[in-house]
């Protein structure tokens, strides 16, 4: 896209609360139907508070850009084939807590174990923490491991706020 095409993008978003957040897939709008927010034209996934948001977010959002959007469409795809559809919402709350534990961060909707689910989007180290509750009511059958089978000596977890992350173990889900 042309800097000019940019420009005019950009004239059409409009402010609204900070940080990035995720559009609802089904969504082929500019703007979440759900909170208003403007999002990414071309993937669909990613929202933005404001105009200067996206331009700073681009460099590292344009490399997994268009990996969204042809995520979107084969998970949309794979649900409309067997005509399963799984939704998930967090409540005000429920979001408030996340966002205290990991800050605002980008999530993405994914398959996990054929269950889509709305996931933190990992910019680099590919763990998502869950709970125990999620881990026994949607995958019952995989079997938490001890860390020390992936490095030797512990494992201290420290969010974003500098709150300890406690942890079981760890398993692996197919993506």
């Amino acid at each position: 896209m042309s800097p000019e095409s940019w420009k005019e993008y950009f004239k059409l978003q409009e402010a609204a609360s900070p940080g990035p957040e995720v559009a609802e897939r089904s969504l082929r709008s500019q703007r979440c139907s759900y909170c208003g927010k403007d999002c990414c034209a071309q993937c669909k996934c990613v929202v933005y508070c404001a105009k200067n948001c996206q331009k700073r977010h681009w460099n590292d959002h344009r490399n997994n850009c268009k990996t969204l959007r042809d995520l979107t469409w084969a998970c949309q795809n794979k649900t409309r084939s067997n005509n399963k559809t799984f939704t998930s919402h967090l409540t005000p709350s429920e979001h408030a807590k996340i966002a205290k534990l990991v800050g605002r961060r980008c999530t993405v909707k994914c398959s996990l174990n054929e269950l889509e689910s709305t996931v933190l989007w990992d910019m680099g180290v590919q763990v998502s923490i869950v709970s125990k509750e999620m881990m026994g009511k949607h995958f019952p059958k995989n079997v938490i491991k001890n860390i020390s089978e992936l490095i030797n000596g512990e494992l201290d977890l420290t969010a974003a706020n500098g709150t300890r992350i406690a942890y079981s173990g760890w398993t692996e889900i197919e993506v």
